[in-house]
């Protein structure tokens, strides 16, 4: 199955080595550019914006995305992207969190995101 990566981040190596794949280079920068809002979206541009997704999905052929993105899109954007028969999934990571002690006395939280699978959402 061809699954796309429909997020604004780029795939990890265990994410390739699930199958997932990138899109091209400009198609990338629309995908980014339609998750981005910068201002206080209307619900018409929220669905305006998942039905291009959707489409530029489509038009790649694919069978499948891993979603990821701002939650008052995702609703809409599943929808659209089941309609095209598109199947959506969202990556399942674990959190690995340490505390680490600087120099000057602070602690900082790191975590590391580590990536288990796929979850796919039902239509």
């Amino acid at each position: 199955m061809k699954i796309y990566n429909l997020t604004q981040h780029e795939l990890t190596e265990e994410q390739k080595k699930d199958g997932i794949i990138e899109l091209p280079a400009a198609r990338r920068e629309q995908v980014r550019s339609l998750l981005t809002f910068e201002t206080l979206p209307t619900s018409a541009e929220v669905a305006g914006r998942a039905q291009q997704l959707a489409e530029l999905a489509a038009g790649e052929g694919a069978e499948g995305v891993m979603l990821g993105g701002v939650p008052f899109l995702m609703a809409p954007l599943q929808k659209a992207l089941q309609q095209q028969s598109i199947r959506t999934f969202f990556a399942f990571s674990r959190r690995r969190c340490t505390d680490v002690h600087t120099a000057d006395g602070n602690v900082e939280k790191r975590c590391l995101f580590c990536y288990e699978g796929l979850v796919e959402t039902q239509p």
